[in-house]
């Protein structure tokens, strides 16, 4: 895999099963970029968390969909993950309000990987963005 700046969008509908293959594709490509078993596996989770943490409170006919950004480049992998509504226009995104365990999720979410940013607005809705460095660079400084 090369090493400079690369970026794969992925675009799934916001349901269990198809978030697990978002989950596979993060694993996937951790693993390429040589992140240990236990790092692959706190991404895991953390995307996992990341997704419910958008699409928990849903009414079942939203239908909503999930775009999924992964960046790489020299120092990181990026994992940006952000809620979309297919009845609006393909650049439209819904402002989602956090559910009562966001406070328990974000903590959790800053745990597993390096650092968490988590921004609402009313142009972009909400973006969780998960950055995992590149072994040999210091871990536990995560943000909200």
């Amino acid at each position: 895999m090369a090493d400079g700046n690369e970026r794969m969008v992925i675009r799934l509908p916001a349901s269990p099963p198809f978030m697990r293959a978002a989950q596979m594709a993060a694993c996937a490509l951790a693993a390429q970029l040589d992140f240990t078993y236990d790092r692959v596996s706190d991404l895991q989770l953390a995307l996992g968390e990341a997704c419910r943490h958008l699409t928990e409170d849903l009414p079942a006919a939203s239908a909503p969909a999930v775009d999924l950004c992964f960046l790489v480049d020299e120092a990181k992998l990026a994992v940006e993950v952000r809620l979309l509504y297919p009845h609006h226009s393909g650049s439209h995104v819904v402002t989602q309000t956090p559910g009562p365990d966001a406070d328990v999720r974000v903590a959790l979410l800053q745990e597993l990987v390096d650092e968490v940013r988590i921004v609402c607005d009313d142009r972009h809705g909400m973006c969780v963005t998960l950055n995992c460095f590149r072994s040999g660079l210091p871990r536990g400084n995560a943000r909200a």
